[in-house]
């Protein structure tokens, strides 16, 4: 007990000084300051092509998306619309239409970038409410034109005893900004 207290009265009474060069000009032992980013410029693309869907029937089907990152406060978020799983034969026999949210995971911009999505929307061949999401990957290939790689899982549900899951690979040709 009394080693304790001893301890106890050491630390007490003990106390910090300051280096008299640190003490004389405040300003100068401040941590430097990294100097603020640039706002994010506003980016985004446009991309038609088509996708391998499972779920269902497996087929070939055509896919696009519009993609919409404002920049500024909004940072890396950002809106995507897409057109996903309209059937070829007999020409847009059945699809989906969704709106989303997405945010920019990773990047090299402007030659690589990985983008995540959150969607809803309304199929058709039977009308039925969507929900889904998935990972978006461009890659520039040559200026503003790249290609997008676009795997997506969604719940299509026209009741509840007869929703299923639809996962689309998606390969489209893309104008990247």
């Amino acid at each position: 007990m009394r080693r304790a207290l001893a301890i106890a009265l050491l630390l007490a009474s003990a106390r910090a000084s300051a280096d008299p060069d640190e003490a004389a000009d405040p300003v100068e032992a401040a941590e430097p300051v990294e100097p603020a980013r640039p706002p994010r410029p506003l980016h985004g693309s446009l991309g038609a092509g088509g996708a391998t869907v499972f779920g269902g029937a497996d087929r070939l089907t055509a896919a696009g998306a519009i993609d919409v990152l404002p920049g500024g406060r909004f940072g890396k978020w950002g809106l995507i619309g897409a057109y996903r799983d309209v059937e070829l034969r007999p020409v847009a026999g059945h699809g989906m239409l969704t709106l989303g949210v997405l945010r920019e995971a990773a990047g090299a911009r402007p030659r690589l970038v990985i983008l995540l999505h959150a969607d809803l929307g309304v199929a058709w061949g039977p009308t039925a409410p969507v929900i889904g999401g998935g990972v978006k990957t461009y890659l520039g290939v040559i200026g503003p034109l790249g290609l997008a790689f676009d795997v997506t899982a969604h719940v299509v549900a026209p009741s509840i005893d007869d929703s299923h899951v639809v996962i689309s690979l998606g390969m489209l040709g893309a104008l990247l900004r």
